[in-house]
Formats: structure tokens, sequence, C-alpha cells
């Protein structure tokens, strides 16, 4: 076989393997549900180009206690179910699902997604480091079956309202 002809049977199988995996997500897109996530966003510290914000998905814990804000927060391991259009966690205690660590939320405590996500945004999309007294931010996202959440699209929800206004960040 000719070097060349082995340089075109490498780039055919690398364009199959990365065509692939947009086949399997756009098939999650479509088939997996997706919800509305309340996220909190802080400065990005990748070395790469770009614009984008790192998200960490906030969720009710399902056995809510006070926390110590002096302490570590604790780690819990479970998934992510979706019922009555929303996100719920399962505890599991599998090592295998994913991590989540306990935070304090005034008297109680949430569960937030312990790895957070990178979301990549437009040049010329509003700078989401610093919203506006009183918004939240909220993700789309869809759930798969195994793994985090793969965000869609971001919006803003104000204080006080139950609409979500997605956001044009593309």
């Amino acid at each position: 076989m000719r070097p060349l002809t082995k340089a075109v049977a490498v780039a055919v199988i690398h364009v199959l393997l990365v065509c692939s995996l947009g086949a399997k997500l756009l098939y999650d897109r479509s088939t997996r549900p997706h919800v509305w996530l309340e996220a909190r966003n802080y400065a990005p510290n990748l070395p790469i180009r770009d614009r984008y914000i790192r998200l960490q998905f906030l969720f009710a814990d399902p056995t809510p206690r006070k926390l110590n804000p002096k302490l570590p927060s604790a780690s819990v391991f479970g998934r992510i179910e979706v019922r009555d259009g929303g996100a719920l966690v399962q505890i599991t205690g599998n090592y295998d699902d994913l991590r989540f660590m306990r935070i304090s939320d005034g008297d109680s405590s949430r569960l937030a997604l312990a790895d957070p996500l990178a979301y990549f945004i437009s040049d010329t999309a509003q700078d989401l480091s610093h919203l506006k007294p009183g918004e939240t931010l909220w993700v789309d996202a869809t759930i798969p079956k195994k793994g985090p959440p793969r965000p869609i699209r971001l919006g803003v929800k104000q204080a006080g309202s139950t609409e979500i206004v997605p956001l044009a960040v593309h």
C-alpha cells in the first residue's frame, strides 16, 4: 500500500469517528429529555482562546441538611433524572455516577455538580460573568443516560418570576 493511500485511509477513519460522535449527540438531543437547570458561572481559567463561561449546575438536595460553612463540602455520587418537567438528583453512592458537592444555601444545603462545564459564546455576546442583581443564570440542557448534562442554550430568570428568557450568545 502506498503512503498516500494509507494517509487517505487514516483521514477517512478520523472523519468517520468525528461524524459518529456528532450523530450520537444529535440523536441524544432529539430523543433524551432536556430541561432548564439553574447554574452559577465563574471566571474561566482554561488556557484556550475564545470566550466561554464555566457552568456549575445546581440542584435541590434530596436529603437537605444544615451545613457548617467552616467545614469543606461533602461529596455524594448520583445521577440526574427528569420528573414532572424538572431535574432531580438521585443519590446512588455509585462511584461510576456523577459527583456532586453539598453546598450551603442559607439554612439548608443544595447539590452542585462537582465538575463544571465550559460553554463557549461568541465574541459579540454579552458578558455573562456579572449578572444584574436579582437575576439567575439558567441552562437548557439535554440529560443523557450517563454523564453530565449537555448545554443547549442559556437563559436568565428574574427574581420572583417563573419565566426564563433565553439569551442570544451565538
